[in-house]
């Protein structure tokens, strides 16, 4: 399996996001890090646009791939960035499209468990889903949601999942995480989506998933980092 480590360095949240330290190390170091450690993975690729990022990749020995800046855009599209890294190293390391498996780890979400990466690769290859995606319950409801004009502060619901307003009666709901996603490098080709008929949603053993957008985000991690040093879902060099 080949693992996809995705970066880039423009963000309209945090400056520099990728490499703001989270504990003692930058963002992008806990995923490369937790990528080490896992047993099904053959090769780690690290792909961005910024020379500081790819350095962090060569710091810790894996490859590293740079982003062409048609791709490194606010409006490019991630399934591309990862097709055209595919491609690169398909080209560089000399392997069969058809034996590569892509899982894709975004350092923006740096708290995951090693136990829900191997069940997922299980899942994968002994059931031969498309893909598998790691989500977590929804802490709001989206039948507690609205659309809402800003200008003239009409809405309605986005969706409504029962006629009560009783949240017990809601069936559950899930996120997507953003900890992983994977999928063989055939079917991201043909679908452009790692989103298929026959994805396998992963429920992830952990409480804490955030994807680090902004500085509340950030300040939200740190405060779990110090709270939680030692959990098995946290993954840095002390």
């Amino acid at each position: 399996m080949y693992l996809q480590l995705s970066q880039r360095a423009g963000s309209k949240g945090i400056v520099n996001k990728n490499l703001v330290l989270l504990g003692p190390q930058p963002l992008v170091d806990h995923t490369i890090v937790f990528a080490k450690k896992l047993s099904f993975v053959d090769n780690i690729c690290l792909t961005s646009d910024s020379t500081d990022i790819l350095a962090r990749g060569k710091i810790h020995g894996v490859d590293t791939i740079h982003r062409p800046s048609n791709l490194a855009t606010d409006t490019s599209l991630m399934i591309d960035t990862l097709i055209h890294t595919a491609n690169t190293y398909i080209h560089k390391r000399t392997v069969k499209p058809e034996d590569l498996v892509i899982l894709l780890l975004q350092p923006t979400s740096p708290f995951r468990s090693i136990i829900d990466g191997v069940f997922m690769f299980k899942q994968y290859v002994k059931e031969k889903h498309a893909s598998v995606i790691e989500v977590t319950e929804s802490r709001e409801h989206p039948s507690e949601t609205v659309w809402l004009d800003n200008t003239t502060g009409d809405g309605c619901f986005v969706y409504k999942d029962s006629d009560s307003t009783n949240r017990q009666d809601y069936r559950s709901s899930y996120f997507v995480t953003g900890s992983f996603y994977m999928a063989s490098y055939i079917s991201l080709i043909k679908h452009k989506s790692f989103f298929q008929a026959s994805t396998f949603f992963h429920k992830t053993s952990i409480d804490f998933n955030i994807d680090i957008d902004t500085y509340n985000d950030l300040s939200l991690s740190r405060i779990i980092l110090n709270s939680y040093p030692d959990a098995d879902w946290v993954h840095c060099t002390k």
